[in-house]
């Protein structure tokens, strides 16, 4: 993957003794962001999106709404639950 990233940017990288490039720290850091991304959702096979609908879901449980807000939001979150198990199965 660093190679990769490396080779894409060729013409910006500098070059060893022998031709080869040479990967800079940008190299790495993107390299990791692609696969820490990948890695989280192949190891709790959750997409992102799920996730990121359980933290709203979270953050609204916690908030100061009210019940009937609440129970609104689940109404609606029900209507659409076969969304959510087949991103949570995709």
């Amino acid at each position: 993957m660093i190679k990769s990233m490396a080779v894409l940017r060729h013409q910006y990288r500098e070059r060893d003794d022998n031709g080869r490039i040479i990967a800079e720290i940008d190299d790495y850091v993107l390299s990791h962001e692609l696969v820490v991304q990948m890695y989280e959702t192949s190891v709790t096979r959750v997409s992102d999106k799920l996730t990121r609908a359980q933290q709203l879901f979270s953050w609204l449980v916690n908030s100061l709404i009210s019940k009937f807000q609440l129970y609104m939001l689940l109404l609606a979150v029900h209507n659409y639950m076969e969304t959510f198990q087949d991103l949570a199965t995709s």
